[in-house]
């Protein structure tokens, strides 16, 4: 991932010199002499595509304490554990449509803490993007990362490049070193917890994602399925929540 820079240095001035015209004098020099026309057009290539609800996405997170890709008080009693990679359209969904209202009647008065377990997706593009996602953890921007991610669809259309995709995303969280980001995304460390968490999402017999477990923090914790979660997010209590 290209390290933050300022906008001015981004810029890039393409300029095309068409072939001259020429134009038949109009009342003008002896015998109608011609004259040439030289037209220059300028294409300015400048930042990417500013990502979509970047204020909604620092407003969902702020002031909630984050540790590495977990989100919430240590000492919340109750302990979510999310299974999604950065590219299947159920995971984009739960992230756009459940998991914020999560975030605001649950982990913001610290009844839940929520742990991230990425996955590999299907393809390297989708392998970038997560492991970018575990190197914006690294300065405890992770989720905020993710869910702006997310709320750009996941992974960019085609035809989009995805290192301006994710230099997008990182220039709009002005809290993250970018210099750092690509380093650390290039690391082999980024790919650790992705690892981990598809070893886990097998351990756990989940097929699909999103895939979730719930329970008390330090105790056991059992599947939940996304339909139970996301009723119970509705009704304003999840199980063990007091």
């Amino acid at each position: 991932m290209p390290s933050r820079r300022p906008a001015a240095a981004l810029l890039a001035a393409l300029t095309a010199l068409t072939a001259g015209a020429t134009l038949g004098a109009c009342g003008g020099g002896a015998g109608g002499a011609a004259t040439t026309v030289t037209m220059v057009t300028t294409v300015t290539v400048g930042e990417p595509r500013a990502p979509a609800g970047a204020e909604r996405v620092a407003a969902l997170f702020d002031d909630v304490p984050q540790a590495g890709l977990m989100l919430g008080r240590l000492d919340a009693p109750v302990t979510l554990v999310e299974y999604l990679d950065m590219e299947s359209r159920a995971s984009v969904a739960y992230a756009r449509d459940v998991f914020p209202a999560l975030v605001r009647r649950f982990v913001r008065p610290g009844r839940l803490r929520v742990e991230l377990r990425l996955q590999p997706g299907r393809g390297d593009d989708a392998v970038k993007v997560a492991r970018s996602v575990v190197a914006a953890s690294f300065q405890d921007h992770g989720w905020d990362f993710a869910q702006l991610v997310f709320a750009n669809e996941g992974l960019p259309h085609a035809g989009d490049d995805l290192e301006d995709f994710l230099r997008a995303i990182a220039d709009a969280m002005p809290e993250l070193d970018g210099v750092r980001l690509g380093r650390d995304a290039a690391s082999p460390d980024s790919m650790l917890p992705i690892k981990q968490g598809e070893t886990d999402l097998g351990i756990f017999g989940f097929r699909s994602v999103p895939a979730f477990r719930l329970g008390p923090t330090g105790g056991g914790l059992r599947p939940i399925g996304l339909g139970a979660l996301r009723r119970a997010i509705a009704g304003g209590a999840l199980p063990y929540v007091g």
